[in-house]
């Protein structure tokens, strides 16, 4: 008889437990439509978090005082060399120049940005591009 209860009481803590699980599931609410955290949307603020973390800013000045080129408006639009070329700022180059700054110098710029090649995940390098590509609209 007491074997009987145990067995009883068993079942009846498994249906409760089936039970509990099955109306979670099923009076979850559920999320509204929204974009993902890492949205296209949110790179350019991402990347200007991060722009102003690693102190970018302190070189790349918007109105051209800094170490480093400004950025603002620098998007597809041709760059001058330090080798007496031109290029055009393209995510290309703005991704290379990033990770590999002495790649292509900037004419009339010391080569003094560090490398973010070991430093910088792949989504922070496109959150940056973003951010620099923002700055030209």
């Amino acid at each position: 008889m007491q074997q009987q209860i145990k067995l009883g009481a068993t079942i009846l803590i498994g249906i409760s437990l089936l039970v509990g699980v099955v109306v979670f599931i099923v009076m979850r609410p559920t999320s509204p439509s929204v974009e993902p955290p890492n949205s296209h949307s949110e790179l350019p603020i991402q990347g200007e978090q991060l722009f102003n973390n690693l102190g970018c800013a302190a070189c790349h000045q918007a109105n051209s005082t800094g170490l480093g080129p400004s950025l603002h408006g620098l998007y597809n639009q041709q760059v001058y060399l330090d080798d007496g070329t031109t290029i055009l700022a393209d995510d290309a180059y703005l991704y290379e120049s990033i990770l590999d700054p002495a790649a292509k110098v900037v004419k009339n710029y010391t080569p003094i940005m560090p490398t973010y090649q070991s430093q910088l995940k792949e989504d922070e390098v496109l959150q940056l591009v973003t951010y620099i590509k923002s700055l030209a609209e």
